[in-house]
């Protein structure tokens, strides 16, 4: 939940919020983003620039990357189920650790990927707010919690 909250708070941080009234939104329904921060270039970084363009920003990006945090509080604790599950049948093998291994990486490297595009696109409103600092304690958490 951390790094999808850190996200939200990096949207609040350069301006994008979520509209409430309904009277107040435009085309692109409820999210906000000011006009003199929509189309802003976001850098794919490695090993994703293999497979995939940059970003423009907008609110299909904005989507995309809160989408990117957001698969990693469902999906943790779903493979600690999975993974519980097999251990109380006695299934829990070599197999299934790897799966899980790599199914877990794969999914908290594309969460903090996205915390870090977005980052790297908006260092310079955000070091006012010290977002560096705090995204190195959201990282310390993630490495921590996922290595316990």
């Amino acid at each position: 939940i951390v790094i999808s909250c850190f996200l939200s708070l990096m949207y609040l941080l350069v301006g994008i919020r979520y509209e409430t009234d309904a009277k107040k939104t435009d085309n692109d329904g409820d999210l906000q983003i000011p006009r003199s921060i929509r189309g802003r270039h976001i850098h794919q970084t490695f090993p994703l620039n293999l497979v995939m363009d940059d970003f423009v920003l907008d609110v299909s990006t904005v989507q995309t990357l809160q989408t990117w945090t957001t698969q990693f509080v469902y999906l943790r604790p779903v493979i600690s189920l999975v993974m519980l599950c097999l251990l109380i049948n006695d299934k829990f093998d070599a197999m299934w650790y790897w799966i899980t291994t790599v199914a877990l990486n794969v999914s908290i490297t594309l969460a903090v990927t996205a915390l870090l595009m977005f980052y790297h696109a908006f260092e310079i409103e955000l070091t006012a707010h010290r977002a560096l600092a705090k995204f190195l304690c959201i990282k310390g958490v993630v490495f921590f919690a996922f290595w316990q």
